[in-house]
């Protein structure tokens, strides 16, 4: 077994399944002697640099690994290499590990080279809520945790930092143990429709209010129509605090 974590620790688990052959990892000081311990060992470490930069741009932090390395049968029949063996992956940067597969190659005229799949448990802390959180319910810090999750076969863009969920409001109902995604938060409601707010207007450094009504919600940064409670026409503004709106035309 072989996981990764950070600091450094470090365990593999490989699984044989039918028509395929995974070894174990051999200690560092051992001499790997037919070609199935050269394929697993390079893929091993390859795999392991690929999530590691992943990771690391992504911003993961805590995160660990656990990889499955699937060696074709027919790899025991290959003579082994006499130089260095070569993994090369399709595509540019790794984005996921839900799909990885590695073509192993061993150069000169007497070479040969085949696909190996690897499988990987990626476990990453995330943004989960620690109770139920009905639908419209506004997200605060007492309710959300970070716990590690399984994010192989994830979809969505889960949430990592606490602060990335407080203060949004949920669209649906939340449950525990389940990681957050920004698809099923939004920004709280600021201004309600027939609410009374406040309309701010600056113009050469000078800032004017007065009392409107708002036509629509609106979030932060939205753009609603208001009328003017003393001059009853109706403008459009921006959002930019709790029943707070301001002109277009402000500077």
């Amino acid at each position: 077994m072989f996981s990764h974590r950070p600091s450094g620790k470090v365990a593999f688990r490989c699984l044989c399944v039918a028509l395929f052959a995974c070894l174990s990892v051999a200690p560092a000081h051992a001499t790997a002697k037919g070609p199935r311990a050269q394929i697993n060992a390079l893929v091993l470490s390859t795999a392991g640099k690929d999530i590691d930069k992943m990771a690391h741009k992504k911003g993961w932090k805590g995160y660990h690994y656990k990889l499955n390395v699937f060696i074709p049968s027919y790899a025991a029949t290959e003579t082994p290499c006499g130089s260095a063996l070569k993994a090369t992956r399709s595509g540019a940067a790794l984005v996921s590990v839900n799909r990885i597969s590695y073509d192993v190659s061993c150069p000169g005229s007497q070479g040969w080279h085949l696909s190996v799949p690897v499988h990987a448990d990626l476990y990453v802390p995330v943004v989960m809520v620690n109770s139920v959180v009905e639908r419209g319910e506004v997200l605060d810090e007492d309710q959300l945790i970070l716990k590690p999750y399984n994010v192989s076969n994830a979809h969505g863009e889960l949430l990592t930092q606490l602060d990335q969920a407080q203060g949004l409001t949920s669209k649906r109902t939340l449950r525990p143990g389940k990681p957050l995604t920004l698809s099923q938060l939004e920004m709280p409601l600021w201004v309600k429709r027939d609410q009374s707010v406040m309309l701010q207007s600056q113009m050469g450094g000078i800032t004017a209010q007065t009392a409107a009504v708002a036509m629509k919600n609106g979030r932060k940064g939205d753009t609603i129509k208001v009328r003017n409670e003393s001059s009853q026409r109706i403008v459009s503004a921006i959002v930019i605090g709790q029943g707070v709106v301001k002109t277009l035309n402000s500077e």
